[in-house]
């Protein structure tokens, strides 16, 4: 059980919206083929968790796993849906680990 401090809990808050904008542009990845904004999308979660000094340590480390392998995914080889198909998975298991943290607050 985690107990946020209002800073963290904001910064959480943020982070998951940050997840599902990557989510969304994933998801155009996969309709168009056109993967810069994907791309970008998930290196700037995986950037910015690693320099994240607000994150307690057992969520960053959680998500900045997580995010790595959905950048891998994105990165990785195979076709484009290929792609985009498993990064979204994993940004979808960063979104339900961070709603489960969230929930376990209350």
């Amino acid at each position: 059980m985690h107990n946020f401090t209002d800073t963290q809990l904001t910064r959480v808050s943020e982070l998951l919206q940050q997840i599902r904008v990557a989510q969304d542009d994933v998801w155009d990845a996969f309709e168009t083929s056109l993967m810069s904004d994907a791309k970008s999308s998930v290196y700037r979660i995986v950037s910015e968790v690693e320099k994240d000094v607000i994150l307690p340590e057992q969520v960053k480390q959680e998500v900045l796993s997580i995010a790595k392998e959905a950048w891998d995914a994105i990165v990785g080889g195979g076709s484009t849906e290929q792609r985009a198909q498993k990064s979204q998975a994993l940004l979808g298991k960063a979104e339900r680990y961070i709603q489960q943290a969230l929930e376990n607050d209350k």
